[in-house]
């Protein structure tokens, strides 16, 4: 149990309880933070991990946090109040023992307050990677976004949307939209295409189907618009692209 600090602190009210709908979502360890390192909300997944109620964790500051590293980072990171940020720490529990943890930093803006939000996500403990590393490369690994890439790699070979993704994860598009963006650098629809195209590629390299056939499989409702989006990511067209992969072989 943390041991609470005095210290003049925004409390959570001020948060709107749309952001406090969206931080309880998430399975990883969600906080806000004011720009002195206060605790303004702890979602419960936060709550579970340092073993707290959320009055306890806004009753500390961020110096308080058993974590490694995350101190220093913080006070580095102080004058880049809007570029995201993920590195791996050590958290000790309260039984002493200490695990990994990946922590990505994003900035939330609610009403007219900007926010620092770090979420935690523990690693595995065996082998210190992700414990819900996708599959597939192509996606990003991403901890509290991991649901959102699991439903893409398991659905972009059908006629999926953002509206679809933002609705399996319970989000409204325009949020997940923007969530992603900040985590990634690129929208949801980016990534349904990126997925599409790596098999695409795959598919033209490694067998002899038709263009026609390899739009239909990779999530194309007709191949006029999966010819235009090949050629936006690869320079070139799908039959082009596999001539050029034949000779590069053939060589």
């Amino acid at each position: 149990m943390l041991l609470s600090i005095p210290a003049e602190i925004t409390r959570s009210e001020y948060i709107s309880p749309f952001t406090v709908r969206l931080l309880e979502r998430l399975q990883d360890a969600a906080f806000l933070l004011d720009d002195r390192g206060y605790f303004i909300y702890a979602n419960p997944a936060a709550c579970d991990l340092l073993n707290s109620s959320m009055q306890e964790i806004m009753a500390i500051n961020v110096k308080d946090l058993p974590l490694v590293s995350f101190t220093q980072i913080w006070s580095a990171q102080q004058s880049q109040v809007s570029q995201p940020l993920c590195f791996t720490d050590r958290y000790s529990k309260p039984t002493g023992d200490e695990v990994a943890v990946e922590i990505t930093m994003i900035y939330e803006q609610d009403r007219d307050r900007k926010y620092r939000c770090p979420i935690v996500h523990q690693l595995d403990v065996n082998t210190g990677k992700n414990i819900l590393t996708q599959d597939e490369s192509i996606l990003p690994n991403t901890p509290h976004l991991a649901g959102v890439f699991q439903f893409i790699e398991e659905n972009y070979a059908r006629s999926i949307s953002l509206k679809d993704v933002a609705g399996a994860m319970g989000y409204c598009p325009s949020y997940l939209t923007d969530l992603v963006r900040r985590c990634t650098g690129q929208t949801v629809n980016y990534w349904i295409i990126k997925r599409r195209i790596a098999l695409a590629c795959s598919l033209l390299r490694e067998t002899d189907r038709s263009v026609n056939q390899i739009a239909l499989e990779t999530g194309y409702q007709n191949e006029g618009h999966f010819f235009r989006q090949f050629r936006q990511h690869c320079g070139t067209t799908p039959l082009a692209w596999r001539k050029s992969q034949q000779i590069r072989v053939v060589s």
